[in-house]
């Protein structure tokens, strides 16, 4: 189990296909499949790269379609361009003029190619709404994780109560990274009044760059917690149908390889397929992943373009042949986990390792300000749930002391280590509903801002 950990840590972009490829082989008749979604009336070219296509997906694309492929990383490349060479405020009238002429051709060939790209087998379960919501995203600082983060009031039914918490939380965590986005202008324009002494450049180079890593991670630990709200506020048919609408930079796991091993009733069985299929894969996808590295470090060096034409012609074939292989694996993992794991994968939360998923409710919380009833209501929980967690802690303790009479390779060994992974990933589901709990039932939305704003949160 070790080392398919090991090796899963280099497929996390195969993993978030699991339950979204082979969308064309689900058992559908043409007059079950679901009709094709209708394309806005505009759409910006730069938003092509928020459809929610894993590498996985891209890949079938290419060998299925390579015209369409093409055209949409190509399309995507020049909107993007053309849109951050518009927010150039010093910009020339007559450049930007031509840029925007430039930029609406752009938009309209994005829109008949998209016309295509929804009937292809890529797409699909790409829907009206979410290609209306992805058209209509917001432009400016950390725009995609904005439209993330909006996505499922637009796309899920949800109870009113719950819809109305997560969109005043939403609307919160938006200011806060608006005003973060504000400290990168403001606070090097404060140091040009100190002065530093003799090595005044440099100390402002290095201020400058600490202190975007600072906001940086101001940014990250925010979203973080965004999508920990979402974990514990949600359930997981909820989280899934959110998730799996995201921009592809979101549709990644963080530690994709123990998620796996964290999803409920993974058997002995499954986890021996598990490490024997990432094995094969790592054997057959050697080659390539070496001939890529090569390739991309040659065309780097090369000095003519016909040199570097060659090259990137043999990276794209390599490329092609590893995403042969990555949908084979994807299929072939999907393949092995019941509907009922594949959803819970679905819903496990972008950004977000297995560790920071079994945090105690204890730990959430230490930094919330309670009133006297909600420590009252917890410490009810608490007892509620200690016979449960005692039974767990004892099972785990006889594992752990009986494997320890088993060589490495023996299957008893194997067989123990399963189940200890399976109370741990139960106990984290245990601390997940407990903590949706407090956060539904318990806490108002003004703490759960606390909570989610406060830099020194968990």
């Amino acid at each position: 189990m070790t080392r398919a950990r090991n090796v899963f840590a280099t497929l996390v972009f195969l993993l978030p296909a699991l339950g979204s490829y082979a969308r064309a082989d689900d058992g559908a008749t043409p007059t079950e499949a679901a009709a094709a979604p209708t394309v806005p009336a505009t759409f910006p070219a730069a938003r092509l790269a928020w459809l929610p296509l894993t590498p996985v997906h891209r890949a079938a694309l290419a060998a299925e379609h390579p015209r369409l492929a093409g055209r949409l990383g190509a399309l995507a490349r020049r909107g993007e361009s053309l849109e951050r060479q518009l927010a150039d405020t010093k910009l020339a009238a007559s450049a930007r003029k031509g840029i925007e002429a430039q930029l609406t051709k752009t938009n309209k060939e994005a829109q008949a190619l998209l016309g295509e790209l929804v009937g292809t087998d890529a797409v699909k379960g790409v829907t009206t709404e979410l290609l209306l919501a992805v058209a209509a995203a917001p432009e400016g600082p950390h725009a995609a994780f904005r439209h993330a983060m909006a996505l499922g009031a637009r796309l899920l039914d949800l109870p009113p109560d719950l819809r109305d918490q997560i969109e005043t939380v939403r609307t919160r965590i938006e200011g806060a990274l608006l005003a973060i986005d504000a400290q990168r202008d403001v606070l090097p324009d404060a140091w040009k009044e100190v002065n530093l002494g003799a090595e005044d450049a440099r100390l402002r180079k290095e201020l400058a760059l600490r202190t975007r890593q600072a906001l940086d991670r101001q940014v990250r630990a925010l979203e973080r917690r965004w999508w920990s709200f979402l974990d514990y506020t949600l359930d997981r048919p909820q989280r899934a149908a959110w998730f799996r609408a995201l921009p592809p930079e979101w549709l990644q796991k963080a530690d994709p390889a123990q998620q796996l091993y964290d999803l409920p009733d993974i058997t002995p069985s499954q986890a021996a397929q598990i490490a024997s299929r990432l094995t094969e894969y790592e054997a057959e996808a050697s080659p390539d992943q070496a001939a890529v590295r090569r390739l991309r470090s040659e065309i780097g060096k090369a000095t003519d373009d016909e040199t570097k034409k060659t090259l990137r012609r043999e990276m794209a074939d390599a490329q092609r042949r590893l995403g042969e292989v990555g949908v084979a694996l994807a299929k072939g993992l999907k393949g092995l986990l019941t509907p009922e794991q594949v959803e819970a994968y679905e819903a496990v939360p972008p950004r977000l390792s297995a560790n920071d998923r079994r945090q105690r409710p204890e730990q959430v919380l230490e930094r919330v300000p309670l009133t006297v009833q909600q420590k009252e209501r917890l410490q009810e929980m608490r007892k509620e749930l200690a016979g449960t967690v005692r039974a767990m802690q004892t099972r785990a303790a006889e594992l752990n002391r009986e494997k320890a009479a088993y060589g490495p390779d023996a299957p008893q060994q194997m067989m123990m280590m399963a189940e200890l992974a399976e109370i741990r990933g139960e106990g984290a589901r245990l601390g997940r509903r407990a903590l949706g709990t407090v956060f539904r039932d318990v806490l108002t939305s003004e703490q759960l801002i606390t909570w989610i704003l406060d830099p020194r949160a968990r």
